[in-house]
Formats: structure tokens, sequence, C-alpha cells
């Protein structure tokens, strides 16, 4: 594992659970009756951590990259809320399960491409497959969110989709070139473990 596995503070990037229970403790006051919360563990926290991480080194703004990664958790948070609140038609239920299958072949892709030493990195045909998934992704999540959340929320959605299948973005992460491969064996790890225990 590389050299930038590690805490938050230890880091000194972001601190994804700090953000996380905040915004709970502020978009709870608009669901008065919701008890669950979204929590995020330790492997959970050091991936957005690490997406954070990411994104400043590619952006080399540290205020662009608290803005995607802030807005990437308040959506998940609110979207938790809703679905946990019973406020879905069924329908919209779907769609969500729909979004999360997508994302979770996009994660499935990004690792084996992580862990394929052996493709070449000029090859597209990953960075094709995770860019569409993304991008359907986004689409579901964005008919359940125009229903349940603001327009300035929804706009923040679009915001975080399409800097995410960003081409350019997408190829430096695929690349195998340093800064980006080993914040890519980070991630490729932390999903891994998502996946294993049924969170992603």
């Amino acid at each position: 594992m590389s050299g930038f596995r590690g805490n938050a503070k230890g880091r000194g990037v972001f601190d994804a659970r700090g953000i996380t229970l905040r915004a709970q403790h502020s978009i709870a006051c608009s669901f008065p009756n919701q008890t669950k919360r979204f929590f995020l563990d330790e492997t959970t926290s050091h991936l957005v951590d690490t997406v954070h991480q990411l994104v400043w080194r590619y952006t080399r703004s540290k205020e662009r990259a608290n803005y995607i990664v802030k807005q990437l958790l308040k959506v998940n948070i609110k979207l938790y809320v809703v679905a946990s609140s019973g406020l879905l038609r069924q329908q919209q239920e779907e769609d969500l399960g729909e979004c999360r299958d997508v994302m979770r072949q996009a994660a499935v892709c990004f690792i084996h491409h992580v862990q394929d030493v052996t493709r070449p990195r000029s090859d597209s045909s990953d960075l094709e497959r995770i860019q569409a998934a993304i991008k359907t992704a986004g689409a579901f999540a964005r008919f359940v969110s125009e229903e349940h959340l603001s327009k300035k929320a929804v706009d923040r959605l679009a915001d975080v989709v399409m800097f995410f299948v960003d081409e350019k973005f997408l190829s430096a992460l695929l690349s195998n070139q340093s800064p980006y491969a080993e914040l890519a064996v980070e991630i490729a790890h932390d999903l891994q473990d998502s996946i294993d225990r049924g969170f992603l």
C-alpha cells in the first residue's frame, strides 16, 4: 500500500466523517422524524478522503476539491434520508437500486483496470465503460432527486457527475502515472472492501 494511506488529519486534506456528521445534522432539520443516520466507517471515510486527494491533485485547487466531494457526500446523504423516510415511489426505489448497481459495475471495472498490469494504458475501453456507467448512475439519481431535492441540489449533483465523467480526468486516473497511480491503488482497495462488505 502506498505512503498516502492514513487518516484525514494525518494527510492534512479532508475530514469526510466530520463533514458527513455536520451535513446530517443540517439535513435532519428537514426530516424531523428521521432516526436513521448515514455513517462512514474507517474504510469508506478513507475512500472519500482519497477521492478528495485525487480531485485536489488533478484540479490543483483545494477549493474545487472541497466543493466536488462535499456535494457528492451531501447528495448521497439527502437521497439516503429520503429513501429511509419512505418517501419514494416504487419506480424511484427501483431507480436508486439501478443507480447503485451501475455504480458497482463502474467500481468493478475500475478495480480490474488497476489490478490488470498487463493491459496497455492506451486501451480506452475501461474509460468508456466507467464513463458510461457514471453517466447512467447520474441520470437515475437525477430522476429521483428532481422530485425530492431542491433545484440547487439537483444542479450540484449535475456538477459532480460532469466532473467525474470528464474524459481528461478519467484518462489521468487510469493512466498509471504518478501521482494518480498511487491514489488509484488506494481507491481500488477501498472499493473492493466496500463491495465485499455489501456497502456498495
